[in-house]
């Protein structure tokens, strides 16, 4: 099976008519032999994107989400929490995504959770990691769908495009 390069004309096409679209490129980067890690990201222009897409590791998978994600943003506080419970039924996948990067040391990542119960998302909000801080939040599309995403891998350096393991 032949896979589409993120260096392939038509696929930064279809990102940014997804930005004139969307308003944003709300996307999910899943790593290449990274124990399952994956990063969701999410970009105002295809210029960042595209500076994002030169930084990633070959193998890496870019999904780009067609429609807008995680429509709940804000800081988190007591009133997005509750808006949060209201919006998401109980018992659907749901993400939270923080919007800001998170540094220790040499490391720093964009930090998301996913699970299914209120009582998760309440305390997932309520966490370090989330409270007081900028996040995104809502029901988890299904990122497995050619509907819901447009895709592409990192090419190796050669152009040689080839999906890993995740």
């Amino acid at each position: 099976m032949e896979y589409t390069s993120t260096a392939n004309p038509d696929f930064i096409s279809d990102v940014a008519a997804i930005l004139e679209s969307v308003g944003e490129i709300a996307t999910l980067f899943r790593f290449h032999a990274a124990a399952g890690n994956r990063s969701y990201e999410f970009f105002k222009t295809v210029e960042s994107f595209l500076e994002r897409i030169d930084n990633l590791p070959s193998q890496t998978i870019v999904l780009v989400f067609r429609t807008p994600q995680f429509p709940i943003r804000g800081t988190v506080n007591d009133e997005l929490i509750q808006r949060a419970k209201q919006t998401i039924p109980d018992g659907i996948d749901w993400a939270v995504v923080r919007t800001t990067l998170i540094t220790k040391g040499s490391l720093s990542w964009y930090h998301d959770f996913v699970d299914s119960s209120h009582k998760e998302l309440e305390n997932e909000l309520r966490d370090d990691f989330c409270w007081g801080h900028p996040v995104a939040v809502g029901v988890e599309a299904d990122w497995h769908d050619s509907a819901v995403v447009v895709s592409a891998v990192k090419p190796f350096d050669n152009g040689r495009v080839e999906r890993g393991i995740y």
